[in-house]
């Protein structure tokens, strides 16, 4: 023959593409049988309609996710264009496909899936689409042409899967269909929003797992759609389970991501789930095996993540590199800290859209598995040794003035609590950093306060005496010993508070630092006070108050004449206790914040108590409740204050409700009590009968009324509106109230509204406010 075969060129005679020579050495008609049957049909005169055959029957059965199909069935009845935006592995192209395929059989709308996974150039997006319904670019003619005229007037649904690394090409090729085809409807999956003008979008988040971590009931743990799923893939890999617990403890872990959960599941065959689970701090690792006939991105998880990470610009994996060695997540202000990078809150915005990081209020964090990808490429690109000294210098600068201040505030320990994570990573990573001693110990500080406020004093302890063994000259070593002397004493101790604090002081005296050395000897008065050496102690806390008199320190000069009124007082010495208070108190109401004014009105109370003024006791006990209702460590005083005056006015059924609502609010919140006061508290206790407390959510508003009716009251109010109101100060609900009088809850909440309207306020907290402080200026 004349002519070599190499020189033809020939395209499949159904959808296009480009064919090879067949085994004689001929150009074939068409690139597959599926394109030589699909030429079968239309030549039989059988129309190519789109939705048949279009979506595949699953291969495993659907779990869980009622309310987002629901939510997804919603949104297309409203909208032509919906995408289903999540993270890596969540189940956005499985929830998209079971939508999908539960609809195909009516004759109304018909469905037909495009894969976009292995498309890497956007100009092809069209004819990938054009392939997905059986039509052929005629020579000549604009791509979309066909693919318009085989979508017109048809009821048809395109599923476009994984849009994300297009998403550009992918908006305006979809756009201009939506546009041109007025019938057509677009359900896509995607880890961003496209941008579609008209686009609705459905976040999905992975499987809830709360209440799985520990101490979960076999109901809650079988009940949950993660632990659900574990369990479906597991017998379907052959797996036995018994350990329930084991598989809520794991699915916990795997933060309830789906394909995490299922990859995990398929291990079952050889390894126990406590193996599975011992092993997962190597999660990528570990969760590498899948179908053999799954796309890349899904046979394991460091392919989903990669596929995410490979499409973010340089900085973007910057961002996501540096914020993965933060397990507590990081504000704005502190990520633009440590990641290297400025204005960067358009980058974190664009890693939220595109499902790699997740704000939860101020703080941006990742999923567990996205976070441990981010930690690889961190090291990969040597970047750990740099970040860590980064965020060692912006949690140094947190703490350094909340721990060396004079006063510190009773709110600092929440600002150290949201970094906890944050605090005992970095330290660790100190280690490896013999020049950054100091500020690994100040760290050790801040995170032996958090635990001490959490309760774990055991690892506070052992953290205390791990520094100081290693770190002891240290110029931030008092702080610590600061910390070691007010443990011991609270686990009773106090020959080692006592050591501890002179230590401290002894330490302190050269450096020249004035703010720290008031706290050394406020602990050192407090240690004194609880090895029995009150003279002693009275004397430090004489001195602690003349040296705040020198700082320019109002509040600190405050806080340490209350330090001192309340030790006259547990003495008896009333008088000088009320002087004391009474220069500290107006200076604490100006400038102190209202949840750090309750230890200084709670003193103001017990002065009032002890010197037998009841109506002014109940003042500043309420006070206390008043201005800080979310203050739980001053809460149970200011409930057992109120129980003491209640006991001296005769009232023993309220005194013992309200020591019962103490009791709770102390274990609830671990907050103990000094000795003196247990002590009052228990003489007061003995003489009342045993009660239960109200309600925690009317604790607040039974404690701040007061028992008699007002003739003011009966004047302004009905009777039925006086009841309600009764009840709600009787430590009652809404629903509570409705059950009592026969009527509904929303008739409650109409007669407190009424109440609202004629006395002018704006919520129920304030009337029960009034109508306490109205009856107690009757009763006066």
């Amino acid at each position: 023959m004349g002519f070599g075969t190499e020189n033809i060129t020939v395209n499949c005679g159904a959808c296009g593409a480009e064919v090879t020579l067949n085994d004689r050495g001929r150009p074939a008609r068409y690139c597959s049988n599926a394109c030589r049957q699909r030429a079968f049909r239309r030549r039989g005169g059988s129309t190519s309609r789109a939705g048949d055959q279009a979506i595949p029957e699953p291969l495993d059965s659907f779990v869980g996710r009622e309310e987002e199909m629901a939510a997804l069935r919603h949104l297309m009845r409203s909208a032509r264009m919906v995408t289903v935006v999540g993270t890596a592995g969540v189940g956005k192209t499985r929830l998209a496909l079971e939508v999908a395929r539960r609809a195909v059989g009516g004759r109304k709308r018909k469905f037909r899936l495009v894969e976009l996974g292995s498309v890497v150039d956007g100009t092809r997006i069209l004819e990938t689409i054009a392939t997905a319904l059986g039509v052929r670019e005629a020579a000549g003619e604009p791509a979309l042409r066909p693919v318009v005229d085989a979508i017109n007037n048809r009821r048809l649904s395109l599923v476009v899967d994984n849009c994300e690394q297009l998403t550009v090409p992918c908006a305006v090729v979809l756009r201009e269909l939506l546009e041109r085809c007025p019938l057509l409807r677009v359900l896509a999956t995607s880890r961003e929003p496209l941008g579609v003008a008209g686009e609705a979008l459905l976040h999905i988040e992975p499987l809830p797992v709360d209440g799985l971590a520990s101490g979960a009931s076999r109901e809650q743990v079988l009940a949950s759609p993660a632990v659900q799923l574990f369990l479906d893939r597991a017998r379907s890999a052959g797996g036995e389970l018994t350990d329930l617990e084991a598989v809520g403890r794991l699915c916990h872990r795997l933060d309830g991501l789906p394909l995490a959960i299922e990859l995990a599941a398929r291990r079952v065959h050889s390894m126990s789930v406590r193996e599975i689970e011992w092993c997962l701090d190597d999660q990528l690792g570990l969760l590498s095996e899948s179908a053999r006939t799954a796309p890349d991105r899904h046979r394991n998880l460091r392919a989903a993540i990669d596929w995410s990470y490979l499409l973010l610009n340089p900085v973007e994996q910057q961002v996501l590199r540096r914020l993965a060695m933060f397990p507590g997540g990081l504000t704005l202000a502190a990520a633009e800290r440590v990641c290297g990078v400025s204005g960067i809150e358009p980058v974190l915005t664009g890693l939220v859209s595109k499902s790699l990081v997740r704000k939860e209020g101020e703080r941006f964090r990742m999923l567990e598995v996205i976070r441990r990808y981010g930690l690889e490429q961190l090291r990969a690109e040597h970047e750990q040794e740099q970040t860590t000294r980064l965020a060692a210098r912006w949690l140094a600068d947190v703490a350094e003035p909340l721990l060396v201040a004079a006063f510190i505030s009773p709110s600092t320990h929440r600002g150290f609590d949201e970094e906890q994570d944050n605090l005992l990573t970095v330290f660790e990573l100190l280690q490896d950093h013999p020049d950054e001693v100091d500020t690994r110990v100040l760290l050790a500080a801040a995170l032996t306060r958090v635990w001490q406020q959490r309760g774990r004093r055991s690892a506070a302890g052992r953290l205390v005496r791990t520094v100081l063994d290693l770190h002891g000259d240290s110029v931030n070593a008092p702080i610590v010993m600061i910390a070691g002397s007010w443990l011991a004493m609270t686990q009773g101790e106090p020959r080692e508070a006592l050591r501890q604090a002179v230590s401290a002081v002894s330490a302190i005296l050269p450096q020249q630092r004035p703010e720290l050395l008031v706290r050394a000897l406020k602990q050192l008065g407090w240690a004194l006070s609880a090895d029995g050496r009150t003279a002693t102690s009275e004397c430090v806390r004489r001195r602690v108050v003349a040296l705040c008199e020198r700082l320019d320190d109002p509040l600190a000069l405050a806080h340490a004449r209350q330090d001192l009124a309340w030790f006259l007082l547990c003495a008896n010495d009333v008088a000088e206790s009320r002087r004391l208070l009474a220069m500290a108190l107006p200076v604490a109401r100006r400038g102190q914040r209202p949840d750090e004014l309750g230890s200084i009105l709670h003193t103001a109370g017990a002065i009032e108590l002890r010197g037998g003024d009841l109506h002014e006791a109940k003042k500043f006990f309420i006070e206390v409740l008043d201005v800080a209702p979310d203050d739980t460590h001053n809460r149970p005083y200011a409930l057992e204050g109120l129980a003491m005056v209640a006991e001296r006015q005769g009232d023993v059924q309220r005194a013992g409700k309200l020591f019962a609502a103490a009791r709770t609010s102390r274990e609830r919140y671990g907050v103990g009590a000094t000795p003196t006061w247990r002590q009052w508290v228990a003489e007061a206790e003995a003489r009342v009968p045993a009660a239960d407390g109200p309600a925690d959510e009317t604790v607040l508003n039974y404690a701040c009324a007061v028992p008699d009716v007002a003739d003011l009251v009966r004047a302004l109010l009905t009777p039925v509106e006086r009841r309600v109101l009764d009840l709600i100060v009787g430590g009652n609900s809404n629903s509570q109230v409705a059950r009592r009088l026969g009527i509904s809850a929303s008739t409650v909440t109409n007669h407190l509204d009424a109440v609202l309207a004629k006395v002018r306020l704006e919520n129920r907290a304030q009337v029960v406010r009034w109508y306490a402080e109205t009856r107690a200026r009757c009763a006066r």
